[in-house]
């Protein structure tokens, strides 16, 4: 198993994270960063529509802490929710996702019985 590495960079140092690694910062003095992935309160409707698409259980994970922590941001992924006419709530419109995916998902499996079935068969009529 793969343990998390801990470092302080002190003035002057620089850390380089490569993309696509999961990481968490936390600023103990002012500091800057240069960062391609800040989700701003500007750019969240952009970031939340694609983590709702893009990585639905962390889109339900995160939309539970920012209904406590940031309530503003929690009311525009309730406005943006299903096709942002108000009609459905984020929570459910995460769980319709997660649903939908589960029986792609589902029917994916059936398919690929399926095909193995129809092979089987076909070789077992071939050899009688």
């Amino acid at each position: 198993h793969l343990r998390p590495l801990q470092c302080v960079t002190y003035p002057g140092e620089t850390i380089f994270v490569p993309g696509g690694w999961w990481h968490t910062v936390l600023n103990l003095d002012d500091t800057v960063a240069v960062t391609q992935n800040f989700c701003s309160t500007t750019c969240f409707p952009a970031v939340w529509s694609e983590t709702v698409t893009g990585r639905t259980k962390l889109s339900r994970r995160w939309l539970r802490k920012l209904q406590s922590i940031r309530p503003d941001l929690y009311q525009i992924a309730q406005n943006l929710a299903g096709t942002g006419n108000g009609l459905v709530t984020a929570e459910a419109h995460i769980e319709q996702l997660l649903a939908d995916k589960a029986a792609k998902k589902e029917r994916k499996k059936a398919n690929k019985r399926h095909r193995k079935e129809k092979r089987e068969s076909k070789a077992r009529s071939s050899r009688d």
